[in-house]
């Protein structure tokens, strides 16, 4: 998470350095919403929610340093940054312990979390809590067949 930040400030200091503070600020925001969970989790969800492809946790400086260095709009970044926040709230939101969100805690509890970075790019997308719980239903039937079968979840990654 260090090596992210200090690639995306370095970014900022080279193409926006008028908006350090502000671009600090909703860094920190980031951050705060993520203090209580896992924050590499976090950005290795966020990427295949963006780019559709699975990284490595070892790739994700990397790839994160090209992702900030192709955006060339301070608008564009501020787009970005702020959909890091609303999807970090979104990750809290499915790892909370004793969930609001039907079904979703029985997910938890199978540890059957492959499906979070479609969750959060679903809920991101979509608001309708009954479109949710028919999602997380269906999700949580599909993971208890795997189980019950004796399916690897492997697979699931690429799958979501």
């Amino acid at each position: 998470m260090d090596i992210i930040r200090n690639n995306f400030f370095r970014v900022i200091s080279d193409k926006f350095s008028d908006k350090i503070k502000s671009y600090g600020e909703m860094w920190d925001n980031l951050v705060l919403t993520l203090q209580e969970y896992d924050p590499i989790r976090f950005l290795k969800y966020f990427m295949i929610c963006e780019k559709k492809v699975i990284y490595q946790v070892k790739e994700l400086p990397n790839k994160y340093d090209k992702f900030f260095t192709e955006i060339v709009e301070d608008k564009e970044m501020e787009l970005v940054v702020q959909k890091l926040i609303d999807y970090s709230r979104i990750f809290a939101e499915l790892f909370e312990k004793n969930n609001k969100i039907s079904y979703l805690d029985n997910i938890n509890y199978l540890g059957q979390q492959a499906c979070h970075s479609f969750l959060m790019d679903y809920f991101y997308c979509v608001k309708d809590k009954l479109r949710r719980n028919k999602i997380l239903y269906a999700l949580e039937i599909m993971n208890y067949k795997r189980i019950i079968t004796g399916k690897s979840t492997k697979k699931l990654d690429g799958i979501f």
